[in-house]
This record gives C-alpha cells, sequence and structure tokens, in this order.
C-alpha cells in the first residue's frame, strides 16, 4: 500500500476488506507496515458505541449499504498519533483519522476480535430478528453473553442460565473465574471461541466466517460449517442462511469506501472546531469529554498518562472524569471568586493559558512522555491524582473483622463528583506532598466513611450537593475531614432544589416504616406517612428503602473480602460483579400473591427482601421458596455451606431471621396470614439494616447537631 492518494486527488474509494485490514495492521499491530499509516490523532474521543451501533454497522456493511465516508489528514514522519492504544511518535508517513473512528473500530471487531476485549458473531441456525439481515451478536468483557436486540445487557435470570450452561459445556474447568475475566483467557480466544451469546448455540465468530468465504467457494464454505463449525445440515432454512451468507461476502467483495483527504493545513486552535462540526451527527461528546479533548490537544501524551493514572488509582473512574476532577480542583483553587461551576469548553482553553492553573493541574496531572514523567521519579512526595486516589482507596477499603471499610466493589459507584470532593479536600490540604496526604486521611478515615456512605445512600442531586461541598471546602484549610459541616451544607442546599435529605434517628425511622402493630397490610401510596407528618423524614425512608445496590456490599463486606479477594473491579462493568443480588423471596414466588402488582412488587423489590450471594451459589439455590434456601439444606459443597452461612450470618440480624423462616413455602398459594409475614419481615429487616448503617458509622455524632 504505497500510496492511497494519487497526485492532487483528495477523494479516493478503497476495497471496504482492504480498508479494514489497513486500519487492523496500523491501529492493532505493533510491527511495522509497509507504505502509509493510519492513526488516530491524540485529540480524538475515546471508543463510545452502544452494541447495537457496532449491529447496525455490520448489518448495513453486509446489506452493501454506504456507511460514510471517513476523513483523513496526512501525517508527516515524526508527528505524534495513537497506536494500539499508545501515543507515539511515528516514524512513518502517514494519515489520522479526523472522522469514522467509531465505525472503523466497529468495523475491526468484525475482523479482528482478540485485538479487543469485545467479539461479533453470526449464528445461522437462530430466525434471523426483524429488519436484519443475519443474526448478529456482540460479546464484550462486561457482558460475555451478549446483549439484548436493543443494546441493553440481558437480565439476571438469562445472564445466570448462560453462564449454567457455559459451565456445563466446558465441564466446570472456569467455573472459578468471573464473568467478567472469561474473555481474558487466552484458550478462549480461538476456535472454538467461548463463551457465546446466549442462545446462540451455533454461533460462529464473524471474522471467522467473513474469510473463510472470502477464501473459499460455496461448496467448500458448506465443508467448513459442517466438518469445523458442526452446524445442523439437517435444517433447510439454516442450509439456506450459509448459502445467503456466502453470496451476500461475494457481492460485497468489491464494495468501496470512500477516504477524503483534508487538503489545508489545520492550525491547532482550530483542530477541536473541526470536531465538534465533522461529529455533530456522530455521538454527542459530554463535557468530560470535551475536556479531556483539550486536554490531549495541548498535551499529545496525556492519553497515556491519563490512562496510567486511571489504572494506578484502580479503575475507580474513568479517564474522563479523572481529568474533570483534576480540573475542578484547579480551576477552584486558583479562581479568586471561587467558582466551583465546570468550565466550558472555551472556558477551559482560557484557563489552559493561565500560568496559576496550569500549575496546580500539572501537579495533579503530570506533563507526559514516554514514562509517566522524569519529574515525578524526582519528586517522590508529589502528589498527582493517581497517589491521591491510592491513598483514598487504601485508607477507606475495607480491613478485615469488624472494620467499618468500604469493600472494593463500592468504589467505582463514587462517581466524579463525591470523587471530586474528596480528591479536592486532600489536595488543598496536603501542601503537594504525600506523606502529610497519608496522614490526614488515616486521621480522618471515620469522617470520610460516614461521609461516603451517607453520599452513597441517600445522594438526591450530586452536581449540586458536590457544588455546596466544595463551596464551604474551599474556605479555609481543614486537616480533619470536617464530615459533619460539608453534610449540612449538602444537606441545606443552595436554594437550587433538594440534594439530600437529613438524616433521622433509628426510631424515628422504624415509626415511618412500621407505624402500627400489629402490621396492617400497606399499599404503596399509603407508605412512608410519617406520624409527625415531617415529609422529609417520609422522602428520605424511601430512598433507603430501594438503596440495595448502594448500601448491601458494605453490610455483607466480610462475605465479599472473603470470597472474592481477588475480585478488582472495574469501571464499566458495575453490572458485572461475580456475585448476584438475590431476592430472598424469589420474584416468581411473590409473583403468586393475589395483590395488586404495584403493592406487592415495592414490597418485593426493597433492600429488606435482597441480600448478596456469589453467583455459582445463587444458580444453586434458585427456586428454592425462603424456608429452604436459607436452611442452606441443600447445599452439598462443603466451602460452599461454610461461606452461605456466613453470608447468612451477615445479612440476618438474630431476631430477624426466625422471621424470614417461618415463611411456609407457598406452592402457588398466599394465604393472607402468609402476606401479613413477608410484609413484617420485610419491614423488619429494612429496619434493622437502617439501624446497622447508623449504629456502626456512629451518625449519633451527625444527630448531636441537627440542620437548623
Amino acid at each position: 500500500m504505497d500510496q492511497i492518494f494519487q497526485l492532487n486527488q483528495q477523494v479516493c474509494g478503497m476495497n471496504i476488506f482492504k480498508f479494514i485490514d489497513w486500519a487492523d495492521r496500523s491501529l492493532c499491530s505493533r510491527d511495522a507496515i509497509d507504505g502509509p499509516v493510519v492513526g488516530i490523532p491524540p485529540l480524538q474521543r475515546s471508543v463510545l458505541w452502544r452494541p447495537h451501533q457496532i449491529v447496525d454497522l455490520w448489518d448495513s456493511v453486509l446489506r452493501g449499504f454506504p456507511i460514510g465516508s471517513m476523513l483523513m489528514q496526512e501525517r508527516e514522519c515524526g508527528r505524534t498519533t495513537r497506536r494500539d492504544d499508545k501515543t507515539v511518535i511515528e516514524s512513518q508517513h502517514g494519515f489520522d483519522l479526523l472522522d469514522g473512528q467509531q465505525r472503523a473500530i466497529a468495523l475491526l471487531l468484525g475482523w479482528t476480535p482478540t485485538n479487543k476485549d469485545k467479539c461479533l458473531w453470526i449464528d445461522f441456525s437462530q430466525p434471523v430478528p426483524k429488519g436484519k439481515k443475519f443474526a448478529l451478536y456482540l460479546t464484550s468483557k462486561a457482558q460475555p453473553f451478549g446483549y439484548k436486540p436493543n443494546g441493553d445487557r440481558h437480565g439476571v435470570d438469562e445472564r445466570r442460565q448462560a453462564r449454567k450452561h457455559f459451565d456445563e459445556e466446558t465441564k466446570g474447568a472456569f467455573s472459578a473465574t468471573y464473568d467478567h475475566d472469561l474473555l481474558d483467557l487466552p484458550q478462549l480466544k480461538f476456535w472454538p471461541r467461548k463463551p457465546k451469546p446466549s442462545g446462540a448455540k451455533h454461533a460462529v465468530p464473524l471474522d471467522l466466517a467473513l474469510k473463510a468465504c472470502l477464501a473459499q467457494s460455496k461448496r467448500d464454505w458448506r465443508v467448513i460449517c459442517q466438518n469445523d463449525y458442526e452446524l445442523p445440515f439437517d435444517k433447510s432454512d439454516v442450509t439456506e442462511r450459509i448459502d445467503k451468507f456466502h453470496e451476500t461476502v461475494e457481492l460485497i467483495r468489491n464494495s468501496e469506501i470512500a477516504l477524503i483527504k483534508v487538503a489545508m493545513v489545520i492550525k491547532p486552535e482550530e483542530l477541536r472546531l473541526l470536531f465538534d462540526r465533522v461529529g455533530q451527527n456522530g455521538t454527542v461528546l459530554s463535557k468530560e469529554e470535551q475536556l479531556y479533548s483539550i486536554l490531549k490537544q495541548n498535551d499529545p501524551y496525556a492519553f497515556d498518562v491519563v490512562h496510567r493514572l486511571c489504572n494506578t488509582a484502580g479503575h475507580i473512574l474513568s479517564p474522563s472524569k479523572i481529568v474533570m476532577a483534576a480540573i475542578r480542583c484547579s480551576s477552584v483553587a486558583t479562581d479568586p471568586k471561587k467558582n466551583v461551576s465546570t468550565p466550558s469548553p472555551e472556558g477551559f482553553q482560557r484557563l489552559f493559558k493561565e500560568i496559576d492553573f496550569k500549575r496546580e493541574l500539572r501537579k495533579l496531572i503530570p506533563e507526559g512522555g514516554e514514562e509517566l514523567t522524569p519529574a515525578r521519579d524526582s519528586l517522590p512526595d508529589a502528589s498527582d491524582i493517581a497517589r491521591l486516589s491510592e491513598i483514598l482507596v487504601n485508607a477507606l477499603k475495607f480491613k478485615g473483622d469488624n472494620d467499618i471499610g468500604l469493600p472494593s466493589v463500592l468504589f467505582p459507584a463514587f462517581g466524579g463528583r463525591l470523587y471530586e470532593i474528596l480528591i479536592f479536600w486532600l489536595f488543598h490540604n496536603c501542601d503537594n506532598d504525600i506523606r502529610r496526604a497519608q496522614k490526614i486521611t488515616e486521621n480522618s478515615r471515620d469522617e470520610l466513611l460516614r461521609f461516603v456512605l451517607f453520599w452513597l445512600v441517600f445522594i438526591e442531586n450530586a452536581d449540586r450537593g458536590a457544588d455546596c461541598a466544595l463551596k464551604y471546602l474551599i474556605t479555609k484549610k481543614f486537616e480533619n475531614f470536617p464530615e459533619n459541616d460539608v453534610y449540612l451544607e449538602v444537606v441545606r442546599g443552595d436554594g437550587r432544589g433538594q440534594n439530600a435529605r437529613s438524616l433521622i434517628k433509628k426510631e424515628r425511622f422504624a415509626a415511618v416504616i412500621a407505624p402500627d402493630s400489629p402490621a396492617q397490610f400497606r399499599p404503596k401510596d399509603q407508605r412512608f406517612r410519617d406520624p409527625s407528618e415531617n415529609n422529609e423524614k417520609s422522602f428520605l425512608v424511601q430512598r433507603f428503602w430501594g438503596a440495595r445496590t448502594r448500601l448491601l456490599p458494605w453490610i455483607q463486606r466480610r462475605y465479599l473480602q472473603t470470597k472474592f479477594t481477588e475480585y478488582k473491579p472495574l469501571l464499566g462493568y458495575e453490572n458485572e460483579v461475580p456475585f448476584d443480588y438475590d431476592h430472598i423471596c424469589a420474584q416468581k414466588e411473590v409473583g403468586a400473591w393475589n395483590v395488586y402488582w404495584k403493592d406487592r412488587d415495592f414490597l418485593r423489590d426493597s433492600i429488606g427482601n435482597f441480600w448478596i450471594l456469589h453467583g455459582s451459589l445463587n444458580r444453586s439455590l434458585g427456586g428454592l421458596n425462603v424456608q429452604d434456601k436459607l436452611s442452606g439444606s441443600d447445599i452439598q459443597d462443603l466451602d460452599d455451606r461454610q461461606t452461605f452461612f456466613e453470608a447468612r450470618e451477615e445479612a440476618f440480624g438474630e431476631n430477624v431471621l426466625p422471621l424470614w423462616m417461618k415463611l411456609n413455602a407457598s406452592n402457588g398459594i398466599w394465604p393472607a396470614e402468609r402476606g401479613a409475614d413477608f410484609q413484617d419481615a420485610v419491614e423488619k429487616r429494612t429496619i434493622w439494616l437502617y439501624e446497622r448503617f447508623y449504629d456502626e458509622l456512629d451518625f449519633q455524632s451527625w444527630q448531636d447537631r441537627p440542620v437548623a
């Protein structure tokens, strides 16, 4: 591929498979290639496309539809570009892909998926979905059993069933491997690749099917499908789809994609404007992504630095949110007006030229290079954002026994704004000294944990709440984290709306949950009516009622730490944790209760009817009634029995468990007394969970200073 464009040519057509192969060798290979190299300019956004967009693009390719042009800018030798997910000084002449990155990456997934954490599949044994030419599926590291047609992840039951089939098919060889680690196993990367998409037993990787059809006759393609892929040729519709695919590949074999060369020399300050213009019909960039792009424009190596910081910090935030936290901390620290709002892209361009702001930002995000930064090695006490993140994580993580620290799964749940509050306090008070940062964090550990858990469970508007917190923290130095004062500022708000509700004492919480005894059945619209008619209390109780994913990991932190010692959560995979949020009384069982479905489901989905179990154990207990499940009598494996009882002990108080054990097997029948017992068990456990939350974190210290 010596030359792409002829002399004075600005538009050319390239065979689509030739383009994909060129992009593959340029972007994914570490080896040198002959001729021009295509790269990604440092300013370009991260991969943003959703699963259904990737599938739709390949559906268009297989139909022979045009998929848009690729906008390219010529790049001379010695210029920076991104290749193999790393910023490099390219020694070869080539082109930067100004527009078309998302499409190019999606095309590569159907050509060389072993280089990525996703795989495209085609299943000739399945009926073709409506509006599609073939049955295409995408699997990923986060969702190794694929997605629904609209791109959403499958529900718990379908993922559970898919994992069960996978373990049976592989004879349990990978039963100890977490779902999100399956695609990393080298023995599963080559044919027969596993796991396959849910329900697609005969799926074939699209790249294998494409390359076989391009290289083989229809007759030989049939032989490959029958002998290598073991497709069911006894079904005529399967044979028709197999033949149709070969015919389709032959029809598109000579399809071309348009390449457009930008003729003019684009000034660096105009490059972002060009991206905004050409991307107006593409995936909209968030403000965080826009600011990250500007940082990369000013420092081509920022991509490498931020991703390295992200890895060091343990993936508790996406790269763009780490950048956003650093920008806001630097902006607040240097703005004479102490403005805590997010800078606009234009404002950030101006800020980046200010010496004070740039100095503060470079403390948090060092300038890049081949290594993180030479300056960092010469300043072992410096406190960049990666080190501050490490300090926070190490200080706040669970340390065993009765410690009140956080299990690892909760760190990605912080979100950008809570992270900004903690990082800003630490950065603003550590004086760029890592040893001081460690000291003040350890000294404030209990205060930080109280505030973090309050935020995770009760924050209603993170943006406004964080603004209020930052406005207070910038007023002066705080050697110890002022948790109570920050809490009061967040609850008071700034007149723009409610950020969070003030905490209430345990006794008041119990009175709002279960105001009468003996309990009467309470429909949803009659719940949380506080006897004092204080709606603030009712709102807080209702938020706690639905807080299962934000609180239960902390409630069962000993179990999670013991069972998943090697688990390291990755941002974006929070729905692929190696455990399940299990209904104590199963959805199907509650569904047989003959009361209004909204009242029934509201009780069913309360935090009081959930606990955490590791996935394989939960699958083995599926279908059991409450008594049999909680007794553990059906668990045969000794290790599973031990961990089951550890989980049960931590998830149920000694006065709460008997309420659940007295629920008789329903067999599809719910007499009035069973409904009353179920309501009582859910409400009493919800009250018990709040009492643990309140007492173990010592929130009484906050109650001594009520909101004015």
